[in-house]
């Protein structure tokens, strides 16, 4: 028979603490050629067959194929599951001179052909590419190095592994001259950073002042630290009327 679809995946299903049964409705050949993957709090586990979970397959999977996978404990609310298959990459029919033709085992071979296919497009679908219209690119194995972070070459040939140090980026930042003990604001745009003097801020040395009414509680210096610039930020957002998206001080 033909395989008129190409579906490859059943899911993902969302776990309610009772369903235990899940369908699927892609061709296999085997119970045992099942994968089973499930999501909790963003960790991904393939279940184990026969362990974790139990497979019924239709019994024409021509006519209709796929079938249903039986947890063995209900998929709890907020996991997630994801049926596909894992049908191996083997070739195992020998078809030899003056033998018998058996129509049914050659469709198999280009059913499992077709559904070797299928997997590899599932994968490749979730898989970074570049667009088809990309010229130049010569290298795309990913380099390892350890805290690095991936960057295109200059001449966008291929990626690169930097450390955060040898980052190069560039903000348009006000000149140092004149701007001592200056706090740096942006209004959001990454052009636009103003550097304000300290005086502006009114409602710093006030708040201070009551941090200080209130040592005997022995803040912490992240507390300090956080309670001025608190007061430095809303001060400033309200005088000057910008939406302050960072801080730092020449």
């Amino acid at each position: 028979m033909t395989i008129s679809s190409t579906t490859r995946k059943a899911g993902p299903f969302a776990g309610d603490s009772v369903q235990t049964v899940f369908p699927f409705v892609f061709k296999l050949f085997l119970t045992t050629e099942t994968v089973v993957t499930r999501e909790t709090a963003g960790v991904a586990t393939v279940l184990v067959n026969g362990t974790d979970y139990t497979v019924i397959l239709n019994s024409n999977q021509d006519t209709s194929p796929g079938g249903n996978v039986t947890l063995g404990v209900a998929l709890a609310t907020g996991s997630t599951l994801v049926i596909s298959s894992g049908v191996a990459a083997l070739q195992q029919v020998v078809v030899t001179n003056g033998g018998a033709f058996f129509p049914t085992v050659f469709n198999a071979v280009f059913d499992r052909l077709t559904i070797l296919i299928q997997q590899m497009l599932e994968v490749l679908s979730r898989s970074f590419t570049v667009p088809i219209t990309a010229t130049g690119v010569t290298s795309l194995e990913i380099p390892v190095v350890a805290s690095g972070v991936l960057q295109w070459l200059p001449d966008a040939s291929g990626l690169q592994a930097v450390t955060l140090p040898d980052l190069s980026l560039s903000l348009a930042l006000p000149s140092q001259a004149g701007h001592a003990n200056h706090p740096l604001f942006s209004n959001g745009a990454v052009a636009d950073w103003r550097a304000i003097a300290i005086s502006d801020v009114t409602g710093l040395s006030s708040s201070l002042n009551y941090i200080n009414a209130r040592a005997s509680s022995v803040p912490t210096l992240e507390q300090v630290r956080a309670a001025a610039q608190a007061a430095a930020l809303a001060e400033i957002a309200s005088a000057k009327n910008f939406l302050t998206t960072a801080a730092v001080v020449f």
